[in-house]
């Protein structure tokens, strides 16, 4: 069972390895030597982002911080930290996450959990995700820069003032609002949007085998320079989308 004094104990011993302080961990989070403080006597937890950036700086695999056995490893075998392995899915949940002005990028993870959090003006780039789940979030102001998703769920999330370009979505199912919203540059395929009210701009963007499903308002929604299969334009179309200077790409 994953807890907040495993988290903290794990904590403690990456950072002891690489020496560093709580005041040198922090700055390098961008965050307050007190949150660490409070991360490593198991008072609070990081949120996801927080705990994949940990790993990346501490050289650390995710999972080096959720499982208990890690600790006994080092202290039966080892005094040398373990060599992290690679964990295809990582299928941990986390709850309540809150990010301010966040920089986020070159994270490649699988199998994360994350419902109920909120992110603003946080900027993502350079993200590779494969099943995940996102539920109950809301982001408002964020940026998303040269990332790819695969077989990622969101489900009940608000996107308000998002600027998403080089974004290349495949076998995902959204569920979301969406207000105004600038997406340029990207590729959406075999991607189901049910239940979605869409105010988005899409420029310049590619979508194939796309299908829509209870949509609730999409009028606000306008595709410019865009490609779309026969069946995605459709589809747009009968949803009240505005279509202009669009290619329609043969089957």
């Amino acid at each position: 069972m994953i807890t907040p004094e495993i988290i903290g104990k794990n904590l403690v011993n990456a950072r002891s390895d690489k020496g560093y302080t709580q005041k040198e961990l922090a700055d390098k989070l961008a965050v307050s030597p007190q949150n660490v403080s409070k991360w490593e006597r198991g008072v609070s937890v990081p949120d996801v982002i927080t705990l994949l950036q940990l790993a990346d700086i501490l050289n650390k695999d995710i999972m080096y911080f959720l499982d208990s056995h890690y600790q006994k490893e080092v202290a039966v075998t080892s005094p040398e930290p373990p060599v992290p392995t690679v964990v295809q899915y990582v299928d941990s949940v986390f709850n309540n996450a809150n990010w301010y002005k966040q920089r986020i990028s070159d994270i490649k993870r699988n199998g994360v959990y994350l419902f109920n959090s909120v992110m603003r003006y946080a900027e993502f780039s350079s993200l590779e995700m494969e099943y995940c789940r996102f539920k109950d979030c809301e982001l408002f102001h964020c940026s998303n820069v040269n990332s790819q998703m695969n077989d990622v769920e969101i489900k009940h999330c608000f996107f308000r003032f998002m600027k998403v370009r080089n974004l290349a979505l495949s076998s995902c199912k959204i569920n979301a609002s969406f207000y105004r919203c600038e997406i340029s540059d990207s590729s959406f395929s075999a991607t189901v949007f049910d239940n979605c009210n869409m105010d988005v701009v899409f420029d310049n963007c590619k979508f194939s085998r796309i299908a829509v499903k209870n949509v609730k308002k999409a009028r606000h929604c306008t595709f410019e320079n865009c490609e779309m299969d026969k069946m995605s334009e459709q589809i747009f179309r009968e949803c009240g989308a505005t279509i202009i200077n669009c290619t329609i790409m043969e089957d």
